[in-house]
């Protein structure tokens, strides 16, 4: 009788998982407007429970990648923009459209063609109005049209005490062979006078993996910060807000024969061009550098490869200074980065109680969805970053 019951038991569970699992997508069409040229590029397909947020500002957003909205991809090379069969050749959290749960879906198609930008949402992309997609147990069908195209780059309004800067830089232009520009925000001290002579110490602010240079506008909302800021208790000074955005991710601030000589283009370009523009103390002894996770790595290296520039940094739980505890792996001894020795998992970040969240494989395979060509390499991510800042280039300048 027993094994009857617990037989019966698993034919429920797993009629009930059937029920739960869409059958088919019988036809996933994506098309462009008439009278597109052809276009190469990567085409996103995002599912989401969220009504509130659009799916495309979801893809690979989420502390815990297994739990992300799932996406699909598809590279596309000279596409006309007439009506194609969506046939992914990735996905993440999920390998298969099949496997997607039943219920109401919102789905929006995302196409990148942007190859300056590595943030999905880059200026020219286009993308579709997000759609409802209702899954059961038979076959679906949804049309998506790339009616909409993210606008152009413009710099946030200058405030009082905030100003945005976007130059083109010269070093990485010729590196890239097209246009590619610097930007940065600079922070002011309270009661500072334009028409005095009076200098101040400038902090260089790095922020975590591909963090952006608006990311000061947080502070002026920051009613405690503001406050500090203005009530004149600590020693004014001016604040370089950096911007991490590079064609292969976070750049890390740094030369790389990869992603390009970006310390020289700081050095040589964005940091004069600030302190003619502002009240900057240029001299070594008042230049200082912060950050955290990819500030923090690049902080601490900035100040190491360049002693004789800056006069400290303030490095908070920096990326690893050492391939021999890269994470928890030793690219020096180690023959998998996935598995220890022993086979287990390893795991890429923990709860606070030490349970795994993710692991190095699972982190790897939603950067290689993300990738063009479906390499983790070109994705722009963590681990694509750290392949273009430390890597050599192939033949087609990208990460080997």
């Amino acid at each position: 009788m027993r094994s009857v019951i617990i037989r019966t038991s698993i034919l429920m569970m797993l009629s009930l998982i059937s029920q739960s699992i869409i059958a088919e997508v019988a036809g996933l069409t994506v098309s462009l407007p008439e009278g597109q040229v052809a276009y190469d590029g990567r085409l996103f397909i995002v599912f989401s429970r969220d009504d509130e947020v659009e799916p495309r500002f979801l893809i690979g957003d989420e502390p815990a990648p297994l739990l992300a909205s799932p996406f699909f991809a598809a590279e596309l090379k000279d596409w006309d923009g007439s009506e194609i069969e969506f046939d992914p050749a990735g996905g993440f959290p999920l390998r298969e459209l099949g496997e997607l749960e039943a219920g109401t879906w919102h789905v929006q198609a995302l196409f990148d063609l942007n190859d300056v930008f590595s943030e999905l949402n880059a200026p020219g992309n286009l993308y579709s109005e997000p759609q409802l997609l209702e899954i059961d147990a038979s076959s679906q069908t949804l049309s998506l049209a790339l009616t909409e195209s993210i606008p152009e780059e413009t710099l946030p309004e200058d405030t009082e005490l905030l100003k945005f800067v976007r130059i083109r830089s010269e070093l990485l232009s010729e590196f890239y062979q097209r246009d590619i520009y610097l930007r940065a925000s600079v922070l002011l001290p309270a009661g500072y006078a334009t028409e005095s002579d009076q200098r101040f110490p400038v902090l260089y602010h790095v922020a975590g993996l591909n963090g952006r240079y608006t990311r000061s506008l947080r502070l002026l909302q920051d009613e405690k910060f503001m406050d500090y800021w203005r009530d004149g208790s600590t020693r004014p000074a001016v604040i370089v807000f950096l911007d991490g955005e590079s064609p292969f991710g976070d750049s890390y601030q740094v030369n790389s024969a990869v992603s390009g000589p970006y310390a020289d283009a700081n050095f040589g370009e964005l940091f004069p061009y600030l302190s003619d523009r502002f009240p900057i103390d240029d001299r070594p002894t008042s230049r200082f550098l912060s950050g955290c996770s990819t500030g923090g790595w690049v902080s601490m290296a900035l100040q190491i490869l360049y002693p004789d520039y800056f006069n400290g940094a303030y490095s908070l739980s920096p990326d690893s200074p050492s391939f021999r505890a890269f994470q928890l792996v030793n690219l020096y001894q180690d023959d998998n980065a996935f598995y220890s020795p022993t086979g287990m998992t390893r795991p890429s970040a923990r709860e606070t109680n030490g349970d795994p969240l993710f692991s190095i494989a699972d982190e790897i395979r939603m950067e290689a969805a993300m990738g063009t060509d479906g390499r983790f390499v070109n994705s722009g991510q963590q681990w694509g970053a750290w392949n273009a800042v430390h890597g050599q280039p192939d033949e087609n300048g990208n990460p080997i």
